[in-house]
């Protein structure tokens, strides 16, 4: 190769270098102007799950709104969206709330149409911002505003679960409530000796037998989708009888039993059996 051609070629190289540099800086000044419009490309925060010991809970349903009750582990931000085609869209939904963990929160989701089925769920994110970018969906479920007058409408009725009390056994309760889930009732009334208060002494381990009912092992099967209205039996331990039986009334299983009882409607958004149900549906019945 004479001297000429390959100082040719070598010339010819650095042309095709120079031009390719210039394509990438003039590629490289084009993003760095989109980005002055656009902003910064987002940084992709990862959700942050947490567990239910509360699933979600049903109470206090009238023809125009619903209570819904959870209980967290961890502290959430989250927010409900619903609407009345199953499987959305959900054409509406709520504010932003913030649960702690371990504690009872209830939402009250008004302006509902009545006679009306409607379908929910919940948007969170346990790192404290549900509008951060990413959040966790839960399970979608339903419910039904006070049907009209005349209408024919499903309850169920459950007692002596007995779960940790003589005779109980967690794979029947389970089935039953299954069963319950599968005739998707408007409303379920539970008849007692369902909260294992026997030898409950503390505050603590009387929340833990109320607790164990939310749980998606038992109740947590169907109060999503049914409001359950609780009565008291014997095993939740209200009998005036117990008031001595340890010296100190204060300690006694029948103080016990109706603080722990208390506490459960506060936390649980359980009402009464005779004072809600009847008057939700007297006009129907």
């Amino acid at each position: 190769m004479s001297q000429s051609q390959n100082l040719f070629g070598k010339y010819r190289t650095n042309v095709a270098g120079r031009v390719m540099l210039k394509r990438i800086v003039r590629l490289l000044i084009l993003l760095i102007f989109l980005l002055s419009l656009f902003g910064s490309a987002p940084i992709r925060v990862q959700a942050t799950t947490v567990t239910f010991t509360g699933e979600e809970l049903l109470g206090k349903p009238t023809d125009s709104s619903i209570t819904i009750n959870i209980v967290p582990d961890a502290t959430i931000e989250y927010y409900y969206e619903y609407g009345t085609s199953q499987g959305g869209p959900y054409t509406m939904q709520t504010s932003n709330y913030t649960a702690a963990g371990g504690q009872p929160h209830e939402v009250v989701i008004s302006g509902l149409n009545p006679n009306t089925r409607y379908y929910y769920r919940m948007i969170y994110d346990g790192d404290g911002d549900v509008d951060d970018g990413n959040y966790e969906v839960r399970d979608e479920h339903s419910f039904h505003t006070q049907r009209a007058q005349g209408s024919s409408f499903t309850f169920t009725i459950t007692s002596d679960s007995h779960i940790n009390i003589l005779l109980g056994d967690s794979a029947t309760w389970q089935q039953t409530l299954s069963n319950v889930a599968d005739d998707n009732p408007d409303f379920n009334l539970d008849l007692g000796d369902t909260f294992a208060m026997d030898n409950v002494t503390t505050v603590s381990g009387a929340e833990q037998a109320y607790l164990l009912q939310r749980s998606s092992n038992y109740f947590g099967r169907i109060s999503p989708s049914a409001a359950i209205y609780l009565a008291i039996g014997n095993h939740e331990q209200e009998e005036a009888w117990h008031l001595d039986d340890t010296g100190n009334p204060a300690t006694s299983q029948t103080v016990m039993g109706a603080n722990a009882r208390k506490d459960a409607e506060i936390k649980f958004s359980w009402d009464k059996i005779a004072e809600k149900t009847i008057t939700f549906y007297e006009k129907i019945l």
